[in-house]
């Protein structure tokens, strides 16, 4: 059950169901992550991200993506979104509840998408589909 959003939190399930495209007035740069405790990395990655467009779109990743495991060690995704949409410097956030990250993508329309270094050489491969949906949409594929 989903409760208490902030009012720039958005399910992925309810963009997907109604087939919703995000409409931003300007650029959207967006990104995505887990973002359980939010760190001075993340507010340094945001600003980064944010200077690529005109509005930020953070896609926050759901709970049915972490492992049991991990589930335990992370706050709900909920407070998760919650916690990135208090962020000023944010304008919308996706909780990535359903679907998967490309067809999310797909409907935020982002110019540019930022992904962090981490993923750059190392974890690249995990990132192969998602770069692929963003280049035939015309996005410019950042890391930082």
């Amino acid at each position: 059950m989903k409760t208490n959003l902030n009012r720039k939190v958005i399910l992925s399930s309810k963009l997907l169901a109604e087939k919703k495209i995000v409409k931003l007035e300007g650029s959207i740069a967006a990104c995505n992550g887990h973002f359980n405790v939010i760190n001075p990395g993340h507010h340094r990655f945001l600003n980064f991200v944010k200077e690529n467009g005109s509005n930020l779109v953070v896609i926050v990743l759901g709970d049915h993506l972490l492992s049991n495991a991990k589930n335990r060690q992370f706050y709900s995704e909920i407070d998760r979104a919650n916690a990135v949409a208090s962020l000023e410097i944010v304008d919308i956030v996706v909780i990535l509840d359903e679907g998967s990250l490309e067809d999310t993508i797909r409907l935020v329309r982002p110019a540019v998408y930022a992904f962090g270094r981490e993923f750059e050489i190392e974890r690249r491969s995990g990132i192969i589909e998602t770069i692929k949906t963003l280049e035939q949409m015309g996005a410019h594929v950042i890391f930082g």
